[in-house]
């Protein structure tokens, strides 16, 4: 799971994610909610012209 914070962290440095501070009090504690931070069309698009992704992102939109 930290690992995976770390790469959300990076991706919201270089703007492709944004990334919400939530704090829920002394119990639960410090929270990160993450959202695209692109188009959603345009980034299947992109996701699309890769060759290794294509047919997942047919399998997904279709």
């Amino acid at each position: 799971m930290r690992r995976v914070r770390d790469h959300l962290q990076d991706l919201n440095l270089a703007g492709v994610v944004n990334a919400m501070e939530r704090n829920t009090g002394i119990q639960g504690g410090q929270h990160y909610l993450f959202e695209l931070g692109a188009d959603l069309g345009t980034t299947i698009d992109v996701l699309r012209e890769n060759e290794r992704l294509r047919d997942v992102m047919d399998r997904i939109t279709a």
